[in-house]
């Protein structure tokens, strides 16, 4: 019981310092709580299994959905290796490991050292009238993102102990990603998956912010809806399995808008993904720029998220590969 009780009380911020053992423990406890947080929220959703809940709220029945626990559970941990994912989970090491379309670096904090976009010391963060701020690891859902005005001030406030930050130049987006929601930077999530036909990719959605927010995470009350061909689904989903037509503050229409260059940000994900060979599931966060240029936010190795892209685009996983028995099979 005490390894139940320590698991669960670990919080999600520091599963990947805890053993494999209380990690699958705490994560086979919280998720039935959380299923049932969800309907309990959303009376829409059926009860059941996570396969009905995604199927009573896209309509999508089928028997070939990954649920939310074999996905963490089994899913991520076969197809990356903790030891492995750990290298890109430092978004300050990006530039080293050469990914490609990266955003516009200032400076860096390398354990409570200022350095320069080149990783050598930095005095001073001068002639920036904003930028953005966040933590270089553990900055899922949006948490502790900040932008900043008083830039070289804020650098030094946050220069103690041995904190890690990116700081970066704040990006313009698209006018067709704008419109989706004007104050948020909108992204693409991609997955990616190496088969045995080599990488393809498993499903693409656009994350939408709210009125107000800055950025576009669901944990910061945002939204997602599937990408086909080029064009967006009837419906965007929030964490809560909650669907909406529209956007919810500014009654946009998603079905059938076309979005700019989502083949050119597949193309780029998969391609990227040829060449980390020891990964083989990534999810990638890409905005497009004013100058519709793709800039590659983020890589997602753990955890990915996987609901947004069920609900929205269906089992994506049904003809890539199957979970038994905690076993994973990839076609």
């Amino acid at each position: 019981m005490s390894l139940i009780r320590d698991a669960w009380k670990a919080g999600v911020r520091v599963l990947p310092k805890m053993s494999s053992q209380a990690r699958a423990v705490r994560l086979k406890v919280s998720y039935p709580m959380k299923l049932a947080d969800i309907r309990r929220r959303n009376k829409a959703v059926a009860g059941g299994g996570w396969p009905d809940a995604y199927a009573s709220v896209n309509g999508m029945v089928s028997d070939g959905y990954v649920s939310e626990p074999d996905f963490y559970i089994h899913v991520e941990p076969f197809l990356n290796h903790p030891g492995r994912a750990s290298l890109y989970s430092d978004k300050n090491m990006y530039d080293r490991l050469a990914l490609p379309n990266l955003p516009v670096t200032l400076a860096r904090i390398m354990k409570g050292r200022i350095i320069g976009p080149d990783y050598r010391p930095l005095a001073a963060i001068a002639g920036v009238s904003e930028a953005l701020f966040k933590p270089s690891t553990e900055s899922g859902g949006g948490v502790g993102v900040e932008f900043v005005r008083d830039v070289d001030h804020r650098a030094h406030e946050l220069a103690r102990g041995s904190s890690d930050w990116i700081i970066q130049k704040p990006i313009i987006q698209a006018a067709e990603m704008s419109r989706l929601n004007h104050s948020s930077v909108n992204t693409i999530r991609v997955m990616t998956l190496r088969t045995t036909r080599g990488v393809v990719v498993v499903s693409s959605v656009v994350r939408i912010g709210r009125l107000g927010q800055r950025v576009d995470n669901q944990r910061a009350g945002g939204v997602a809806v599937g990408i086909n061909e080029g064009r967006l689904r009837r419906c965007a989903f929030d964490k809560y399995f909650n669907s909406y037509v529209s956007h919810p503050d500014n009654d946009f229409a998603f079905e059938g808008y076309e979005l700019p260059m989502t083949r050119d940000a597949e193309l780029l994900c998969s391609s990227t993904h040829e060449t980390i060979p020891n990964l083989d599931l990534l999810s990638w966060d890409i905005a497009i720029d004013e100058n519709y240029r793709l800039v590659l936010i983020e890589v997602n190795v753990s955890p990915q998220e996987i609901n947004f892209h069920q609900l929205c685009n269906g089992p994506v996983f049904k003809d890539l590969l199957s979970v038994h028995n905690g076993k994973v099979d990839i076609v």
